[in-house]
């Protein structure tokens, strides 16, 4: 077997079988801009160009409830929450920031919308969170000198928490994580809003990070703050890959996308740090995974896919390159 170990064995269950691939409608799915999250069967909408706020759904496809805002202890409005994550029971954990003030923090909410408790985290501002598997609450973020715009020299990029609000832990120093090659202020974990770019697995936490305007980073650390690893890959202004879904199993799926248009889903190869198409999986839209399937959006609807993982053959590998070792 080549050490260019590739996955493109892996192929639809439904194609060997009757189909029996869930598909349910999610009413008005299909206006969110930027694009929709899945998480454990509920689904959150977004509209940031209209009346700038988030629509949450059951797994079901009934709608839960539609929020614009959140309010601090003191009655201040916050923005639109920046990330969502929602447990396996319908709750929920939303970070947020405050339009021309340093506090920023997240908020848990039941799951008909009403706040259950807000964490104020400033200097530290979360940017994206999710649910681990023992339904405490992970997030990744950046830390600001207190009262000011500038990032401190180094931090602890990601915390630990528990449902009720209690820090858990800090860990992962910014300086060991790839440093930002772009202009401007530090990228790396800084708010990015739509998709998502933070899930659990059963034993690990994956992050998406932007290192650059064309390079990507992919890093993984287990529920006791470790660094698992960490990689790198370029990308370019006519072609990428998106990480799309983090499956039960710890496989990475991608949205591979060319001159603005998607052409296929590739899985990452941590041994090359590249992406590999997987052709048996059909081209579309993926929100996320759920177990081991991939969930489609297709307009308003949602399909649930089955990737079977096979023996791993030879097959081509998509032209993004990995960049240089770390």
């Amino acid at each position: 077997m080549s050490k260019m170990r590739v996955f493109a064995g892996l192929f639809l269950a439904a194609l060997c079988g009757a189909q029996s691939q869930t598909e349910i409608t999610f009413p008005g799915l299909s206006h969110s801009n930027p694009g929709a999250t899945f998480d454990h069967g509920y689904v959150v909408a977004r509209d940031l160009m209209q009346v700038h706020n988030i629509t949450v759904y059951s797994p079901n496809g009934q709608k839960m409830f539609d929020l614009s805002s959140l309010t601090l202890p003191d009655g201040t409005k916050t923005t639109t929450p920046l990330s969502v994550a929602i447990d396996s029971d319908g709750v929920s954990a939303l970070t947020y920031s405050v339009e021309g003030d340093p506090r920023s923090g997240f908020a848990i909410l039941d799951n008909t919308g009403a706040q259950l408790r807000v964490i104020q985290t400033e200097p530290y501002r979360p940017s994206q969170v999710c649910f681990a598997p023992d339904h405490s609450i992970w997030m990744f973020g950046d830390h600001f000198h207190a009262g000011h715009d500038v990032p401190m020299p180094d931090f602890m990029t990601f915390r630990h928490y528990t449902r009720d609000g209690q820090l858990l832990g800090s860990y992962i120093p910014r300086s060991s994580l790839p440093a930002w090659e772009g202009k401007g202020l530090d990228q790396l974990v800084a708010p990015f809003v739509g998709l998502w770019r933070l899930r659990a697995t059963k034993d690990r936490i994956g992050a998406a990070l932007r290192v650059g305007p064309f390079k990507e980073a992919w890093v993984e650390l287990d529920f006791d703050g470790k660094l698992l690893g960490q990689w790198t890959y370029l990308s370019s202004t006519e072609e990428g890959v998106f990480p799309i879904a983090f499956d039960s199993t710890g496989l990475l799926y991608g949205r591979h996308w060319l001159n603005g248009s998607n052409v296929g889903v590739s899985i990452f190869d941590k041994s090359t740090s590249t992406w590999r198409p997987v052709p048996d999986l059909p081209n579309g839209r993926v929100l996320g995974a759920d177990g081991t399937r991939l969930v489609y959006q297709d307009g308003d609807q949602l399909r649930w896919i089955q990737a079977v993982n096979m023996e791993p053959v030879e097959s081509a590998t998509v032209s993004l390159k990995a960049a240089p070792p770390l």
